[in-house]
Parts: structure tokens; C-alpha cells; sequence
């Protein structure tokens, strides 16, 4: 029988499943080349490498070739945020090659995702607990990481859902992943 926070995951997931994004825009060249930002997206993966996991979101990393080539610590100029405030963002295995502390680089983070979602927006992040990102996301580093004042953690560290069960994961230098994945979900309040 699966607990009530993972039938919150799961109620979630499938509100996400239902809702429809135009994907000719994930190919379209001006996207690509960052010459106007992108209008009505709802779907975002955050640092997806060269493709995103989840072939219906938008894609930003400074390796994309579909999506947004860029960095996502500047998601706010790709992204009108006016249009569509409610939003998904996933962030599987996160890795940012921009220089700095990763708890800094996390408050960047964060920041340009608060300009862009509105009040129950969610972000999904996938990782293991050796990687300093995913392990920096968490309730109580909300006072070390301001941006994350914003959200509601409503699962933390819990099992990936069955939605990941075929899916494999990568380092940046493109290695499997051999520990095991972990997920934490939050909600703009």
C-alpha cells in the first residue's frame, strides 16, 4: 500500500501527464538560438544535457540541442514568466558547471526559478546523495539558501515514482549512475 506522500507524488504526476505543451517549440531555431524568449511554456527541465529525459519539457543547459542552449542560472531571460506562471520544472541529477559554492549557486538557482513560477509551481529533482546539489535542496537549508523560502517540500528523499522505472541516468561525463536515486518534490506556496 503506498503512503500518503507518495500518493500526493503520484495524484501530481498524473495532473502533469494532462497537460499539453506544443512540441514543434522544442525544435524551433530561434528557441535554440535564444533570439526571443519562449511564450506559454509550462514544462521545464533544468540542466538536461544535450536532450531533455522527458521529451515533453523544454530543455535549458549549456549543452542543449533541443530546448535552450544557455545558462540556467539566466532562465528568467529565456523564459516570459508572465505568461505562464503556473509550472513543472524537473531537474534530474543536477550538475552546474558555473563556478562557485554550490549553496550560492543554488540561491542563483532558485532565484531565476522564483521569477519565473507562480504559486503552486512544482519542481521535481531527481539525484543521489553524493552529488552536492541534489543534497543542498532540503527544508532546512532554507535559511541558508534564501530562495528556497518560497517552497514546500512535500516529499523529501523518497523513492523514485514507477514514472522513473525504466530510466536511466548519467553523470555529466556521460558515466552511469550506480548508487541510488532519490527524489524531492516541492510546491510554490
Amino acid at each position: 500500500m503506498l503512503n500518503n506522500e507518495m500518493k500526493k507524488v503520484l495524484t501530481i504526476l498524473n495532473e502533469l501527464k494532462n497537460e499539453n505543451i506544443d512540441s514543434e517549440l522544442l525544435l524551433d531555431e530561434s528557441i535554440i538560438n535564444q533570439n526571443q524568449p519562449v511564450k506559454g511554456i509550462s514544462k521545464l527541465e533544468l540542466m538536461g544535457g544535450e536532450y531533455p529525459m522527458r521529451k515533453d519539457f523544454l530543455n535549458i543547459d549549456l549543452k542543449a540541442k533541443t530546448g535552450i542552449k544557455g545558462s540556467v542560472l539566466k532562465t528568467s531571460q529565456f523564459i516570459e514568466s508572465e505568461l505562464s506562471k503556473k509550472k513543472v520544472i524537473i531537474i534530474n541529477n543536477p550538475y552546474c558547471e558555473e563556478s562557485g559554492e554550490p549553496q550560492q549557486l543554488l540561491n542563483d538557482l532558485f532565484k531565476e526559478i522564483n521569477n519565473i513560477s507562480g504559486k503552486g509551481s512544482y519542481v521535481l529533482i531527481t539525484g543521489t546523495l553524493s552529488n552536492k546539489f541534489f543534497k543542498g535542496i532540503k527544508n532546512e537549508n532554507k535559511d541558508i539558501i534564501n530562495e528556497l523560502k518560497h517552497w514546500d517540500f512535500l516529499i523529501y528523499r523518497g523513492e523514485l515514482p514507477h514514472l522513473y522505472k525504466e530510466t536511466e541516468f548519467y553523470r555529466s561525463n556521460g558515466k552511469p549512475i550506480k548508487g541510488k536515486m532519490k527524489m524531492t518534490l516541492l510546491k510554490k506556496k
